[in-house]
């Protein structure tokens, strides 16, 4: 009987610190987001790839270096581009500036035809708070990302 309860008493404290240890996990990782986004960009020219100064989609005219703002909810930016540990949300209300458009690249299940109209923004966004997709508050410092046309607006 004593090693049965010397058994249950070992599974507990096992279980114990496997709850612990992901509690800390959890705790690391939403730090890490903070202590990883990458150092400001000081460069005020469009990357080679952003060969589009002027992008004109339905109506609106975009600058490179016009001020913008995210008018609808765009999905996620991935970690490649912010530097944080996990994906931030690209929602309403965030600014940046307008680096230049480009053209969508082909993937293994897309091909974009060959005239199609510039889509996509390369924007510099700025110092701000952005949620991960949990509701986490995430700071990041500028980073640089491709986003939509549809989803943003001029800010001036």
């Amino acid at each position: 009987m004593r090693s049965l309860t010397l058994t249950a008493r070992t599974a507990r404290f096992g279980l114990g610190n496997i709850v612990a240890c992901a509690a800390f996990c959890v705790l690391v990782s939403s730090l890490s987001a903070c202590a990883h986004s990458k150092p400001a960009q000081t460069t005020t020219e469009a990357p080679e790839d952003s060969h589009y100064p002027t992008v004109e989609w339905k109506g609106f005219t975009f600058r490179a270096g016009q001020k913008v703002r995210i008018e609808n909810r765009a999905g996620t930016f991935k970690p490649v581009d912010t530097g944080a540990a996990t994906d931030v949300v690209a929602a309403p209300g965030h600014l940046g500036v307008v680096l230049g458009g480009e053209t969508r690249k082909p993937s293994a299940h897309f091909t974009p035809p060959a005239n199609e109209p510039i889509q996509l923004l390369r924007v510099r966004w700025f110092k701000q708070t952005w949620k991960t997709e949990t509701g986490a508050s995430v700071p990041l410092g500028e980073f640089e990302s491709t986003i939509h046309v549809e989803y943003l607006r001029t800010a001036d």
